[in-house]
């Protein structure tokens, strides 16, 4: 209802004659008939209308709260956002999903595309933050005994390869220190020549220089894999104040998450299963229901 007819306005059209020039007016007559509806209503709806009109052209913009978290299971590169090919439908989020930026980039030659629809990974999150949270509030220290048992495994077999790879390095080095001196020796007795002697001598020097090297990162790794009592604390600290929450933020999820990595779909009997994983700060990955169906 955009005629102003409706509510009882005339317009008149005409035209002049001035100075051998048309001119055309247009007057408005109000109370030109009985109207059907009220002016008061008729300008009511064309209020109405224009808003409609106004909220029908704004684009939608959906927000991209894993922007920089999410990578892809198997190539490593991070998943990137991507509007389905549906219909749009009544939340924003139900038409995007994520897929992997090598599939994207370069096809199915180095990949798949591992696509997970937004909501799914939204509700994923969102439900694993809120039991661990959940179970920090309840009971910590129990939580914490949880999380030390379950990194625990990993983290043992981890120190222990740690360990080994130590041994052999550091023999390895006095195996070498050895050799520098039998070298030395060698060269007092006129066993060896002062060129082939000096080239020993730069090969023994990069591979001494190469094990000491590796030793020291070695062993900061390990004592690296001694932090798990404390990383446990200060992630059930951390995550006990979302308890309760019910939705997500990116300033959140970059407080909470190191990182998430998406698995390619499988089929299993028939049903859609789909691998996600969590990795959070300070602890890793600890959740062990890491499916979406």
């Amino acid at each position: 209802m955009i005629d102003e007819r409706y509510a009882s306005t005339v317009r008149l059209i005409f035209s002049l004659a001035k100075d051998g020039k048309g001119i055309s007016q247009i007057r408005n007559y109000l109370n030109g008939h009985e109207p059907i509806v009220s002016p008061k209503d008729f300008e009511l709806v064309q209020r109405l209308i224009t808003s409609r009109r106004n909220v029908q052209n704004k684009p939608r913009k959906f927000e991209n709260i894993f922007a920089g978290l999410i990578k892809c299971a198997d190539c490593g590169y991070a998943m990137t956002l991507a509007k389905a090919h549906r219909s749009p439908k009544e939340e924003i989020i139900d038409e995007y999903g994520y897929m992997c930026n090598n599939y994207k980039t370069f096809g199915k030659s180095v990949d798949t595309s591992h696509w997970i629809e937004a909501r799914q990974l939204y509700e994923c999150v969102l439900n694993d933050i809120k039991r661990h949270a959940g179970e920090a509030l309840s009971d910590n220290d129990e939580l914490c005994e949880k999380l030390m048992r379950q990194i625990g495994s990993s983290k043992d077999k981890q120190t222990k390869s740690l360990d080994k790879e130590i041994r052999e390095k550091k023999a390895r080095l006095s195996e070498v220190d050895n050799l520098f001196q039998q070298l030395y020796e060698d060269r007092q007795n006129g066993n060896i020549t002062e060129r082939n002697y000096q080239m020993m001598c730069r090969r023994y020097e990069d591979e001494q220089t190469g094990l000491e090297q590796a030793i020291k990162e070695l062993t900061a790794q390990r004592t690296e894999s001694d932090k798990n009592r404390g990383n446990a604390e200060q992630f059930s600290k951390l995550i006990k104040g979302y308890a309760g929450i019910e939705e997500l933020s990116a300033a959140l999820l970059n407080t909470l998450i190191e990182k998430i990595t998406i698995g390619e779909p499988q089929d299993v009997d028939g049903e859609r299963i789909q691998e996600v994983k969590i990795y959070y700060k300070f602890i890793g990955c600890i959740s062990q229901e890491g499916h979406i169906r």
